[in-house]
């Protein structure tokens, strides 16, 4: 779930406040052959959320961030083989910006 205060998956959650760094990942389906695109959301305190491409909401909320590489999501998009890209590094604290 994806909501203006941050991501939530069955397993872990992260406050958009607290995020540090987003990649993008191309991983091996768990369910057929083939790749699976998802994000990985690290926070400041090392924990980490991952959630798929698809998730509603996400993609549009992640393109809000400043400096989003959205040519890294495209490119991991079109990848043959596992492959993994920071798409996004936090340079300032965000629980200070507005």
């Amino acid at each position: 779930m994806v909501d203006e205060d941050g991501v939530r998956t069955k397993t872990a959650y992260v406050r958009w406040m607290d995020l540090a760094e987003v990649r993008v990942a191309a991983v091996p389906a768990c369910d057929a052959p083939g790749l699976d695109v998802v994000f990985v959301l690290l926070d400041r305190l090392g924990r980490r959320c991952v959630a798929p491409c698809g998730a509603a909401g996400l993609l549009g909320r992640l393109l809000r961030l400043p400096r989003f590489d959205s040519e890294a999501v495209v490119e991991v998009l079109h990848a043959q083989t596992s492959t993994e890209r920071a798409c996004w590094t936090a340079t300032i604290d965000l629980r200070f910006a507005g």
